[in-house]
């Protein structure tokens, strides 16, 4: 009775430990999960010298923090940016160095050419976040017109990153304004990580900032409320 009693734990515990490793190793997140009503602000493409700033003095008005996923070339010729972000307790993620398509990268170049490449993106972006702060640690990265494969994970674990891609975005699509602020009050969830851009194509930008405002106002009118994604991925 003892012996098949004990069998039985340690069949218990070998499944709960089995189940603790699946949710350690999760690397990929588009959305959290959460029946609470909390969602989540992401910005990609930035830092920019003017939009960056009118984003931040929405989620200034609002309190409200964000995600930032940055591009290293642009963290070079706009440090003072960055500084300004991490000084309103925001959080910043990588974007990779120069937005490169890895989709059509895996096309054409082998896997492993793949992944060097991906790994020179992460490390350039870290380096230019250091010579801004050298305390910085980035924890997340948002791929490039959020191409995922597995090959990634490999890459992710190094570095100790988890990939963070969105539940809904569409502020670079060329559609009216109201139209957009449609589109992003329709996919409002709990858990939902919204994509917005601080940076990237300019002439879609002051929409971006007059769609981000309205949204922000709809989703408190409904009770939601906005948490950093550290908060929730660890």
């Amino acid at each position: 009775m003892l012996k098949k009693s004990l069998l039985k734990n340690i069949k218990h515990f070998t499944f709960i430990l089995f189940f603790c490793k699946i949710f350690a190793e999760q690397i990929f997140y588009w959305k959290i999960d959460t029946k609470d009503k909390i969602i989540f602000l992401t910005f990609d493409d930035g830092p920019d010298r003017v939009f960056t700033y009118k984003v931040l003095d929405i989620l200034d008005e609002y309190n409200i923090k964000a995600t930032f996923f940055v591009l290293g070339e642009l963290v070079k010729y706009n440090p003072e940016v960055i500084k300004e972000i991490v000084k309103k307790g925001h959080t910043l993620g990588n974007h990779t160095y120069y937005h490169k398509n890895y989709y059509q990268l895996q096309k054409k170049y082998s896997l492993q050419t793949c992944k060097k490449l991906l790994e020179e993106d992460i490390l350039s972006t870290e380096k230019e976040v250091k010579k801004v702060n050298e305390n910085l640690k980035i924890k997340y990265l948002r791929m490039p017109h959020g191409f995922y494969r597995k090959w990634m994970d490999e890459i992710v674990k190094k570095f100790d990153y988890r990939i963070v891609n969105w539940s809904f975005g569409c502020d670079w699509q060329d559609i009216p304004e109201e139209i957009m602020l449609k589109k992003y009050c329709e996919a409002l969830q709990p858990g939902a990580i919204f994509l917005f851009h601080d940076g990237g194509t300019y002439k879609y930008r002051n929409k971006t900032i007059n769609v981000l405002k309205k949204f922000i106002v709809y989703c408190l009118q409904n009770n939601y409320r906005f948490d950093k994604i550290e908060n929730w991925i660890k």
